[in-house]
C-alpha cells in the first residue's frame, strides 16, 4: 500500500510531459511542369479546389486552373466557377477561358446535330440535340434567361424525341426538366412515364418525391422514400431516415 501510495503520489506531481502539436505536417507535393501530366488520383477535385481557395500563389493557382480542363466536363465547371473568383485577373480570365470553351464545344455539337436532324429527323438525333441542351444546364454554365431557353429547348426536343418513339431514359430527362422548370404537376406524369417503361426505382423516386414535396404532399413524400434502398451510407438511404 505504501508503495501504490508513493507511485500515486510521484504520478501526480510529476506527470508526463504531453505534446500539444496534434498534427503532423505532410509533403507539399509539387504540381507537374505540364498541366496535363497532373494525375486526377494524386490531384483530385478536393486538392485543386484547396488550391484555387487558399494557395497564395498565383502561379501555383494558374497551374491549378490548367489542370482542371484535362478533367471531365463534370468535375472541371465547379473548379473553374470557383476559379472566377479569384483576386488575381489572370486566373479569372483563364477560368473564363476554359468555361466558354466548353460552352463553345457543346454548342457547336448542337449545330451539327440540329443540320443532321433536318436531314433525317430521328428520334436519337432528336433526343441528342435535347441531351447537349440539357448538359448546359445541367453543369451551371448558363444562368437567367439564357438557362430558361436552353430548358425549354431541351424539353421542346425531347418532346418531339417521344412522339417519333417513346423511351423511358428521355421520359425520365424531360421530366427532370420540367421539374426545373417548376411544372411539377406535368414533371410527375413523365416521371411515372419512365418508371412504368422499365427504368429502376432509385433512378425515378427521388425526383417524383420532389415532385411531392413542391407540391406540398409530403404524405405521398414519405411514401416514396419508403421505397429508396436501405444501404447505409447512401444519400437515399439518409433521406429514407428522415422522412420515415
Amino acid at each position: 500500500m505504501v508503495g501504490i501510495s508513493l507511485s500515486l503520489l510521484i504520478a501526480l506531481h510529476l506527470p508526463k510531459k504531453q505534446s500539444d502539436v496534434t498534427w503532423d505536417e505532410c509533403e507539399d507535393i509539387p504540381l507537374p511542369q505540364h498541366p496535363g501530366e497532373i494525375n486526377q488520383d494524386q490531384f483530385g477535385t478536393g486538392a485543386l479546389a484547396e488550391i484555387l481557395v487558399k494557395n497564395e500563389d498565383v502561379e501555383r493557382r494558374l497551374m491549378a486552373v490548367s489542370a482542371v480542363q484535362h478533367f471531365s466536363r463534370k468535375s472541371a465547371v465547379p473548379l473553374l466557377q470557383i476559379a472566377l473568383k479569384d483576386l488575381s485577373d489572370d486566373v479569372r480570365l483563364l477560368a473564363y477561358s476554359s468555361l466558354e470553351t466548353i460552352e463553345n464545344e457543346i454548342n457547336t455539337s448542337i449545330g451539327l446535330c440540329k443540320k443532321q436532324f433536318e436531314s433525317n429527323d430521328k428520334a436519337t438525333k432528336a433526343s441528342e440535340i435535347a441531351h447537349h441542351y440539357w448538359e448546359l444546364c445541367y453543369l451551371g454554365i448558363a444562368e437567367g434567361s439564357l438557362l430558361k431557353h436552353y430548358l425549354r429547348e431541351a424539353a421542346r426536343y425531347l418532346s418531339i424525341a417521344n412522339q417519333r418513339s417513346s423511351n423511358a431514359s428521355n421520359e425520365l430527362l424531360l421530366g427532370r426538366i420540367l421539374l426545373r422548370q417548376g411544372q411539377y404537376g406535368l414533371a410527375a406524369e413523365h416521371l411515372r412515364k419512365a418508371q412504368n417503361g422499365g427504368l429502376l426505382k432509385r433512378q425515378v423516386l427521388p425526383y417524383l418525391a420532389e415532385c411531392a414535396f413542391e407540391m406540398g404532399n409530403y404524405v405521398e413524400v414519405r411514401k416514396l422514400c419508403e421505397d429508396f434502398p436501405t444501404q447505409r451510407g447512401g444519400v437515399l438511404s439518409q433521406l429514407r431516415e428522415f422522412w420515415r
